[in-house]
């Protein structure tokens, strides 16, 4: 329809449409493809027209096969042999000044010859000349080898310069076509056909065009991309028709395609063969503007119809637009007639194609019916603009339907309808002048608000409020009211108005979460055995389910009807579905739901959906059967006739199964059933959205913050680890508050070495927050003594009341991890645990924290067996990791000195590592006891895809001023990810294989504990309190060196019979292995020889936990003797 508008116009132009074609602006050349001469021998030959020859009998004969001629019936061909011989042609017009002339033809080869060898080359010469009879002489020539695919034609063009010519200007001119003779006979055959000269011309202005067809003619060359057309009708595409002119019509520029050969054919052997049918489709927001149509037209001979008729029809002026009789013979191929069709006065009543419209143009062959004898269409051009002028879109989310859901018969629910716009050109705002409901059979739903106006930039958008009252509408369970919403608007100031409606529907759902005992619908509940078998997606707290018998995953199946038997429901389409073959486990789908809720559950009905699949039997079934706590081999339901689905996704059939039948329906806490899907048949059966129904009070759930394991680290050094316990909880349908009452542990590695501490009973006030520090976890090491790389651990079972559910238990683990001692020189490394070290000095504890924590994964740790390029001692391969992302992009290492030993920190070693691009860089920096720093900054390396061959870094940390740990103090190394890009704050870096290096002192930091002054009384010989010890005794055994006090040994005698025992006991600290001890006996100060341990016996060693252990040694003393302890220490 014709649109009442001022419209913006956009010229669109063909640009690269077919062949490149040099613009001949005159064409001084008659009969340029030579098919004024007869085919045969020496033609043309001397003395003939409008083509003269330079000799006869040279091999120069009239010649045309298809692929070799480009017009009807002849091209110019060379034999093989031959001397030198061309053709030419006097142009009776003399060489302009300041004029280009360019030459264009085609040429090809033909099938090479089974023994010559020379090259196939042509030559084009401009000879001049004062007379027009001549002498010519040659002025200028070029010459071109024709190569390429045999029997196929390629175009050459070639410009001789005015500069070229200007010696010659005034002369009359010659053009002279050629084969070469090089002295030896061409391999191939030379055709040249459709040679055109002249002086070239400015091309005019390319053609506004809308869409083109010169090749295919089933789909468009070219077309703008606010449109679709296409060709159908008449006698099918021709490959050895066409046009060769080069034009649309009269169209110069863009150029039509002239190879390959193609052309749409009509006949009148038929009346579907004598009609072609052109059809525009305007599949934009914008307004179309058809100003012409061009086309040429051929016939393949004089016998055929020379008269068509061109007409219009469609959503544009209904018509005939032209008659065309005397439509000219041009053979299959040749320079068929030119038509130019100006739409804009034929389509005077309406030739505007406005958003959804089209355009029908029908080319009719008239004349008698029943004659096969060809004419042909090609190069059709359709011209015109496409208009800026764009209308508003109006925008409805949801645009499908927007459906609500609701369980209860007296609801009244809601759901939003946004409505907005895409402002088109030029932007207008919208008025919404009508929001109403249609079609309501319920008379239930209603909208508001009923008017608005939508304006840009702000507000664009409108919420519509869509309501619907089940009071009024009386819903059942399971059943669905419908409707439309309609929005009437238009654009400000524009009178026209336009209407966009949405469907609305509301069903009151049969299947209603509260009463969901368990639920099944999804790939994790329909998880193969050998991924451990799959659990409800949906289940009362405390009852649990297991699912197993399945073979294989199907998650691209499904029942598609989003019901639970017939319940309505919200189930998913595509969310997996439990598979049952007869040759694995029978056929058998199990699922066992036992109820740990610690109240009775009442199962009150089944609901499933069930297909087949691959297979159409009838005697293919299902049979369900119960057995457990409420009997054995009771057969609920046996369903026969399943529809078949080829993929598994399907509308299954579906089944519901009374069970308040049952002689027993109710579950005691404790009790479980076992549900046994069973498949007959030959093909697979298909199980989705089971639903067990029934009542139960679910329990509140108990939860830690922190996960299900408490990780205590404890050096050799500490005598006890805690942690404070941080708890949460989730209401149950009793919606009460919570109150711990005390904590017990069970299966303990170390009986008694765990233990809670806390003031007990606590009310928890506040469903859903944190709870911190509940009370504290204990580990006491005196009593379990970890040895070095030693661990203990325990289920901790914190007791609760949910008041009126009665008393309830919730359990986590704990574990107690001391490290294993760390090699010379190692300060602690981190290459599995993470949360304590794996090794470490003694004393010497750390962690990780935040990030995203632990990635227990064994394909994603580091795989070059070094922490950071250290590469002794030696990193585990491929274990755990620590992962941070750009969503939790900073984390971090803390190192706790609890000896008195003064670490001097040297480097860091670590590894890191990222798959995917998008993490760019990280930063290291220290803080805590030591100089805070920026310790690097540095680009990350996208290793690609499971690659663990992670980047190596090594920090020096001595060039920190201060880069000493003092005993009880720590540091903390900072990781922070930078430059995520968007998008990308998912992507993994892992940390692992983390080396912290240095030296303890511990002598240097146990003086300046104690409070001696450096250089004045903290040598190692120096006895500032003037007892039997110096400095070094004191140290090596525990003493106070500040303080007179007693001997460094404890010592008894024990009589056994006629033997006195003398007992001796010392401390040794356990954190200096450069101290060494040494226990000696002897029977005279003053004479004997030297100190021995002969007669001494070592009966016991007291090992940790703490600073020191104990050594007891034992002598006889039936002589006088004497008992030294001596303690030295290497450097």
């Amino acid at each position: 329809m014709k649109r009442g508008i001022v419209a913006l116009l956009t010229a669109v132009f063909l640009a690269g449409v077919g062949t490149a074609q040099a613009y001949i602006e005159t064409d001084l050349i008659i009969d340029g493809g030579f098919d004024s001469f007869a085919a045969g021998s020496n033609n043309p030959d001397e003395g003939t027209s409008p083509w003269d020859s330079t000799e006869t009998g040279s091999g120069m004969r009239m010649n045309a096969q298809f692929g070799n001629v480009i017009s009807l019936p002849n091209a110019i061909q060379w034999q093989w042999y031959g001397a030198n011989s061309a053709t030419f042609q006097n142009l009776g017009v003399t060489v302009q000044s300041g004029k280009d002339y360019e030459v264009s033809l085609w040429h090809a080869i033909g099938t090479p010859h089974a023994t010559y060898t020379g090259d196939t080359t042509f030559k084009v010469s401009i000879l001049t000349s004062s007379d027009l009879a001549g002498p010519y002489t040659e002025a200028l020539a070029r010459t071109n080898a024709s190569t390429g695919v045999e029997d196929t034609m390629y175009n050459y063009t070639s410009t001789f310069t005015a500069a070229e010519l200007s010696g010659v200007v005034g002369q009359y001119m010659q053009l002279r076509v050629g084969k070469i003779f090089s002295g030896a006979n061409a391999q191939y055959r030379l055709w040249i056909d459709e040679v055109k000269f002249g002086p070239t011309g400015t091309l005019p202005a390319e053609h506004p065009t809308l869409a083109s067809f010169d090749t295919t003619f089933t789909s468009a060359d070219f077309i703008v991309p606010e449109l679709t057309g296409s060709f159908s009708g008449g006698n099918g595409v021709k490959n050895n028709h066409q046009s060769t002119d080069g034009t649309f019509g009269s169209v110069v520029n863009p150029g039509a395609d002239v190879q390959p050969p193609s052309a749409l054919a009509l006949v009148t052997a038929t009346e579907g063969k004598r009609t072609v049918t052109l059809t525009i489709d305007n599949t934009s927001a914008k307004d179309v503007f058809l100003d012409d149509l061009h086309f040429d037209y051929g016939r393949a001979s004089d016998a055929a119809p020379d008269a068509v008729t061109v007409s219009s029809s469609g959503d544009i002026s209904a018509g005939t637009l032209t008659n065309i009789t005397g439509i000219s013979t041009s053979l299959l191929t040749g320079d068929a007639d030119d038509f130019d069709l100006d739409l804009t006065t034929l389509l005077a009543g309406d030739n505007t194609l406005e958003p959804g419209e089209q355009a029908v143009f029908t080319v009719y062959l008239e004349g008698a019916a029943g004659s096969w004898i060809g004419t042909f269409i090609d190069n059709v051009l359709v011209g015109g603009t496409v208009s800026d002028l764009e209308p508003n879109v109006l925008q409805l989310n949801p645009s499908d339907e927007l459906a609500m859901s609701f369980p209860d018969a007296t609801d009244i629910i809601t759901n939003d309808l946004e409505v907005s716009y895409l402002a088109g050109n030029p932007p207008t705002n919208v008025n919404v002048s009508t929001v109403s409901v249609i079609n309501d059979a319920s008379g239930a739903f209603s909208v508001t608000p009923t008017s608005f106006v939508l304006n840009d930039p702000t507000p664009s958008n409108q919420v519509v409020e869509v309501i619907f009252n089940n009071n009024t509408a009386l819903l059942d369970p399971n059943e669905v009211a419908t409707a439309d919403v309609q929005i009437i608007w238009n654009e400000l100031g524009s009178a026209v108005v336009s209407t966009s409606t949405v469907p609305v529907s509301a069903t009151r759902l049969g299947f209603l979460e509260e009463n969901v005992i368990a639920a099944f619908y999804s790939t994790g509940a329909w998880s193969a055995d050998s991924s451990g078998g799959g659990d409800a997606d949906i289940a009362i707290n405390g009852v649990d389910t297991v699912v197993s018998g399945i073979q294989y995953g199907n998650g691209g199946a499904g029942s598609t009807d989003t019901s639970y038997g017939t319940l309505l429901g919200d189930a998913p389409v595509i969310g997996g579905a439990g598979q049952m073959k007869v040759d694995y486990n029978g056929g058998h789908i199990y699922i066992a739901v036992t109820n740990n809720t610690q109240s009775p559950v009442e199962l009150d009905s089944l609901h499933f959906d069930v297909a087949n699949k691959y297979g159409d039997n009838p005697d293919e079934s299902i049979t369900v059967t119960l057995d457990g706590d409420l009997g054995n081999g009771i057969v609920l339901a046996t369903v026969s006739n399943l529809m078949n689905s080829t993929s598994g996704l399907a509308d299954y059939d579906d089944y519901d199964v009374d069970l308040t039948g049952l002689a027993d329906n109710t579950l005691a806490d404790g009790e479980g059933i076992v549900l046994t899907f069973t498949y007959a048949g030959t093909a697979i059966g298909m199980l989705d959205n089971v639903a067990l129904l029934g009542t139960g009070i679910a329990p509140a759930v108990m939860g830690r913050i922190g996960g299900s394991t408490a990780t205590l680290g404890v050096s050799g050094l500490d005598l006890s680890a805690s942690q404070d316990v941080d708890l949460i909880y989730y209401e149950g349908d009793l919606e009460t508050n919570v109150v711990v009452t005390g904590v017990s542990f069970a299966n303990e590695d170390v009986p008694g070495a765990f233990s809670a501490v806390g003031s007990f009973p606590v009310l928890l006030p506040t469903a859903e927050v944190t709870n911190s520090a509940v009370f504290s976890l204990v580990f006491d090491n005196s009593v379990a003594n970890l040895p070095a790389g030693g661990s203990a651990a325990a289920e901790v079972i914190v007791e609760f009341d949910e008041p009126g559910g009665g008393s309830r238990t919730y359990s986590f683990d704990a574990v107690a991890v001391r490290p294993a001692d760390a090699p010379s020189g190692v300060i602690a490394l981190f290459d599995t645990e993470f949360l304590v070290p794996d090794s470490a000095y003694i004393g010497v504890l750390g962690w990780w924290a935040e990030g995203n924590g632990l990635e227990g994964s064994l394909n994603k740790g580091s795989d070059d067996g070094t922490y950071g390029s250290l590469a002794t001692p030696a990193a585990p391969v491929n274990n755990d990791t620590w992962k941070f992302t750009g969503n939790s992009p900073v984390t971090t290492l803390t190192i706790t000195n609890k000896s008195v030993a003064a670490i001097d920190l040297s480097m860091l070693h670590f590894d890191i590592g990222v798959w995917y691009a998008g993490v760019n860089d990280f930063t290291v920096s220290v803080s805590g006891d030591v100089t805070a720093s920026n310790l690097l900054t540095s680009g990350l390396t996208e290793l690609g895809g499971n690659n663990n061959n992670y980047d190596d870094y090594d920090l020096d940390l001595s060039v920190l001023p201060d880069h000493t740990l003092d005993g009880g103090g720590s540091v903390t190394f900072t990781f922070e990810l930078e430059a995520v890009d968007p998008g990308a704050e998912y992507i993994g870096v892992w940390i692992d294989n983390i080396a912290l290096m240095g030296t303890a002192d511990v002598y240097g930091g146990w003086a300046p504990y104690w409070g001696l002054t450096p250089g004045v009384n903290d040598g190692p010989s120096d006895n500032p309190d003037g007892d039997s010890k110096d400095n070094l005794m004191e140290y090596a055994t525990g003493g106070d060196p500040m303080t007179a006090d007693a001997s460094v040994a404890n010592t008894w005698l024990v009589e056994d019979g006629l033997t006195t025992w003398f007992y001796h006991v010392h401390d040794e600290r356990q954190d200096d292995t450069s101290l060494s001890y040494e226990v000696g006996l002897k029977e005279n100060l003053q004479y004997s020889p030297s100190w021995t341990n002969a007669g001494l016996i070592e009966v016991g060693t007291t090992m940790g936990p703490g600073l020191f252990k104990s050594v007891t040694n034992v002598t006889d003393i039936g002589n006088v003797e004497f008992i030294r302890l001596q303690v030295e220490q290497s450097n």
